[in-house]
């Protein structure tokens, strides 16, 4: 197995994943935390799709799926670069939208980035991307990272998911 075929596989899943713990939640849920500080299904949702949508993009050189119109559906207070990175406790809270908009946008970023690999070799993934690290990171370290921290973040939601449900707030 080469290295664009083991991201395929690892983009393939991070979609399904997030659907899974997504789908059928009432919106209230969406938007319940578990404490007052804690990340929403609504913000880890969106911040899934805004990292990897940031990252992919600048990675080969595209523009992102989020500019496409999805910024303008989500109408929220954030810059076309912010991934939800630092975001305050107020910050999540301003993330409120409805899980098909949620999801919608998680799977339009993970055909978007299906595509990108489809157009890229494995000699591709060694190429240097951002050179502000020691050592510099390569479109294939930055492509690993991205498919994982989106995996992470769909375990965030399943694991809240369960929470909700069995105490009986979803």
């Amino acid at each position: 197995m080469h290295g664009i075929a083991v991201l395929q596989d690892l983009y393939s899943r991070i979609f399904p994943t997030v659907r899974r713990a997504v789908a059928g939640l009432p919106e209230a849920a969406l938007t319940e935390r578990l404490d007052p500080a804690a990340n929403t299904v609504a913000w880890l949702t969106w911040h899934i799709g805004r990292d990897q949508d940031v990252q992919v993009a600048d990675a080969v050189g595209r523009d992102q799926v989020y500019a496409r119109g999805w910024a303008d559906r989500f109408d929220l207070p954030f810059g076309l670069h912010d991934t939800g990175y630092g975001h305050t406790a107020e910050d999540v809270a301003r993330v409120r939208a409805p899980a098909d908009l949620l999801l919608g946008y998680v799977e339009a970023v993970a055909a978007e980035s299906l595509d990108v690999l489809d157009h890229l070799t494995d000699d591709d993934l060694d190429e240097v991307v951002d050179d502000a690290w020691d050592p510099p990171v390569t479109r294939g370290v930055r492509l690993v990272s991205v498919g994982l921290d989106s995996l992470e973040h769909a375990a965030q939601i399943a694991y809240l998911r369960g929470v909700l449900e069995r105490t009986g707030r979803a």
